[in-house]
């Protein structure tokens, strides 16, 4: 039974409910923030590429990035759910080399300073929808042209999106070996060029040297002011010569000790000291990645190296017994007519990282079918799949055309490396992208397959662990 007292106090308990409604939730812990960064995925199977696969998974993001992958991972209790276990998650497919919905142009010689980044504010809007659709959240934007025609830039297929691309230079300076002689001279010409700047450079700083050992008055050999002496680091050791005897001066009387000069006052003069530095010979643009290829230099852009047929392989081993090249990525043209299954052990030798069609070729002037894909993967080279026309239509059949490879010869997990991890190797994003990994983005896609099965298609795209584009609606 309810007290005349108790009775009051509920009635008036209920009527501010009504007036005032419930009561606030308790605030958010500082280290289990809300659903705006963090989100789980649940999926039926998740394919990591770089490691083992979960059927069922949990994929766990925080602010952009996986945080946890597994079988047995618990989902925050504040996280945001996405329900996919009627289907496939896997990282987002890349594509290295593309001009999707940019112009064509006819750019020569040696142009390596140019970036193709600087035609994209003059591109149509939507010019990637058609990539994004089909489950790509990378695209490496090359310019047109031939020669070395410029730097190729990583975005993602959003219009809005900035590049992706590592802050220390561009994704790859492209690079042709297909249209000879030319395309051969201006790589020849661009080394040599660059090799007359690095000996004009050490002929200048050594009459430098000279300059300022004369206005020190010192003598040859000696170190300039400034520079580090012999033994020190940037300069090489000479040995020491041996001690001669010394005449010993006269001994003088001692002398009284004079006062120093007093606080503030200036010192007494010195021979000058030289605090010249030496500057360098400016170099052209377009020679500075050729520079930087011939030092070595640990921050010297990649090279991505263009070839036509098993011919312009040949050409690139005359021109290396001319040049040191430096370690290059490949682009293998294996049209549907191919002589490239000739020298595919030679290339596969290397164990380089190729960039390729998903395509079965005829053997040119025949009706023989070769598969350069899978001898070159059977031969030790590292596949990266690039839609095999670069148009919308290239894109939405790119997952069909890799699960045909597949079919044809090429091993499971290279084909899925061949989707992911390997294009965004080349683009220098192979910390980033192409592997569900604790600190990779969150670019994933869900499809309700396995992703090399036939009739396979993409139901949803995740940039940074969030929803860009869903089947039922298109771009959210």
């Amino acid at each position: 039974m309810t007290t005349r007292h108790g009775g009051a106090a509920l009635l008036l308990g209920l009527l501010l409910v009504v007036l005032c409604g419930p009561a606030p939730a308790p605030a958010a812990r500082a280290d289990d923030p809300g659903q705006d960064d963090l989100v789980a995925i649940r999926a039926g199977r998740v394919i990591t590429v770089s490691g083992e696969e979960f059927a069922p998974g949990v994929v766990i993001v925080r602010d952009g990035r996986v945080e946890a992958v597994g079988a047995r991972v618990e989902v925050p209790r504040r996280a945001r759910v996405i329900d996919a276990r009627d289907g496939v998650v896997m990282p987002g497919f890349v594509s290295a080399r593309t001009r999707l919905g940019l112009g064509r142009y006819d750019r020569g010689g040696n142009q390596a300073h140019l970036s193709a980044g600087d035609e994209l504010a003059l591109a149509e809007p939507g010019r990637f929808e058609a990539a994004l659709s089909s489950g790509f959240v990378a695209l490496g934007v090359v310019p047109s042209g031939g020669g070395v025609p410029g730097q190729a830039v990583a975005v993602r297929p959003l219009d809005e999106a900035p590049p992706v691309a590592p802050a220390s230079g561009p994704a790859y300076v492209r690079a042709r070996l297909s249209d000879l002689p030319g395309d051969k001279r201006v790589l020849r010409e661009a080394f040599k060029a660059a090799q007359a700047a690095i000996d004009k450079e050490a002929q200048a700083r050594d009459e430098w040297e000279k300059k300022q050992r004369a206005a020190a008055g010192q003598q040859p050999g000696q170190p300039a002011p400034g520079q580090p002496a012999p033994g020190q680091p940037g300069q090489p050791a000479r040995p020491a010569p041996p001690p001669q005897p010394q005449p010993q001066p006269p001994q003088q009387p001692p002398q009284p000790q004079r006062p120093g000069p007093a606080p503030g006052a200036p010192a007494a003069a010195t021979a000058p000291v030289s605090t010249a530095v030496f500057v360098p010979p400016p170099v052209a643009k377009n020679l500075q990645p050729f520079v930087a290829w011939l030092r070595k230099a640990p921050d010297a852009p990649r090279l991505l190296l263009e070839l036509g047929s098993a011919s312009d392989w040949v050409h690139l081993a005359d021109l290396r017994g001319r040049i040191e090249l430096p370690p290059a990525r490949y682009f293998v043209s294996n049209g549907a007519s191919t002589d490239w299954h000739r020298v595919v052990e030679e290339v596969g030798a290397e164990k380089p990282l190729v960039l390729v069609f998903p395509r079965l070729s005829f053997e040119a002037n025949t009706r023989t079918r070769v598969h350069v894909p899978a001898e070159l993967a059977r031969a030790g080279a590292r596949l990266a799949f690039t839609p095999v026309t670069d148009d919308a239509d290239g894109y939405r059949r790119h997952l069909e055309a890799a699960a045909l490879a597949h079919r044809d010869g090429v091993p499971r997990e290279e084909a899925l490396r061949a989707l992911t991890l390997h294009p965004a190797e080349v683009l220098g994003l192979e910390g980033e992208l192409g592997a569900i990994e604790k600190g990779r983005r969150a670019d994933l896609v869900i499809l309700d397959g396995d992703p090399l099965e036939a009739g396979t298609r993409v139901t949803q795209v995740l940039l940074d662990g969030k929803p860009a584009w869903r089947r039922e609606g298109g771009r959210r």
